[in-house]
This record gives C-alpha cells, structure tokens and sequence, in this order.
C-alpha cells in the first residue's frame, strides 16, 4: 500500500514449517496480533500451488455531494476513451491507465474503483484521482481505502 492508504481487506502469504490446519494457524495469529490488525480467516493452499498474484484490487474515495454531477461527468468521460496516458518519473513511455480500470462508480458518498493488476505499468489509484480532479481532497485530510484485493492462484500442472 502507498503511504496515507488505509485497507480493509488485505492478504498475506505464510510458509510454514510445520503442517497446521487453517483453524490453528487464525488461532496463532489472533493471539499475537497487534491492536487493529485483525485476523478473519485462513486458507491452507495445496503444496503445489504457485505463489498468488493480485489479479485486481478495489479501491473508496469519499466524494463530498458538491463534487458528484462534476466527478460522475468525469467518470462517464473517463470509460468513453479508448486510451489514457499519464507519464511516470523514471519512465521513458507513457502509461495507459485506461486499460486496467474496470470498473469506475460512485456509491453514494464514494468513488469506486476497480482495476486489475496485471502489468508491470498499471493504474495507480491516484491516477485516478487526478483524472477526477479529486486530489486537493486528499491534500484536505480524505484518504484512500483499498477495500479489496483479490488473488488468482493457479496449481502447477
């Protein structure tokens, strides 16, 4: 996660050295957690399943309701284009965020986000907010909330 990005639904990979079942591994985990880091569930992988990767990620940004006709414009702007390039510092070759974002709402008081995360160069959430004009909102104290992150595992064949 980038600096000032709160998250909700993160995942971690463990290796462990000896075989537990998942119940004894959340058991383990909840007991020597810190305050605020919750532990909800465990999945032990099969021994010849490749290490996850992200396949895509979902992200909330609040919207104050004077902002919303011009961030929806936006949006709808935004998903019309074929194409959007945004250059990066130590990059020779524009970045095309379009690609990535497949899904861009707003929820009521938020914005959602969702894009996959596939290539080396892919969408950044603040990308996303820069399109949106949103970024002073971010500078004024609101703050990005990753809500989601989904894995795709495959198993060796």
């Amino acid at each position: 996660l980038g600096l000032g990005v709160a998250a909700l639904d993160e995942m971690m990979e463990l290796e462990l050295a000896e075989e537990l079942d998942a119940d004894e591994i959340l058991a383990r985990l909840k007991q020597h957690t810190v305050t605020g880091l919750d532990f909800c569930s465990v999945e032990v992988l099969a021994p010849d399943t490749h290490k996850g990767q992200i396949e895509n990620v979902v992200y909330e940004f609040p919207v104050p309701s004077d902002r919303r006709a011009q961030v929806a414009r936006l949006i709808d702007q935004f998903l019309a284009e074929e194409t959007r390039l945004v250059t990066r510092p130590n990059r020779r070759t524009p970045v095309d965020i379009r690609r990535d974002v497949e899904s861009l709402e707003l929820v009521g008081d938020r914005l959602r986000m969702q894009f996959a995360m596939k290539r080396d160069a892919s969408v950044r959430p603040r990308d996303l907010l820069a399109v949106l004009e949103l970024t002073d909102l971010e500078q004024q104290g609101s703050y990005l909330t990753r809500t989601s992150v989904q894995l795709q595992t495959d198993e060796v064949s």
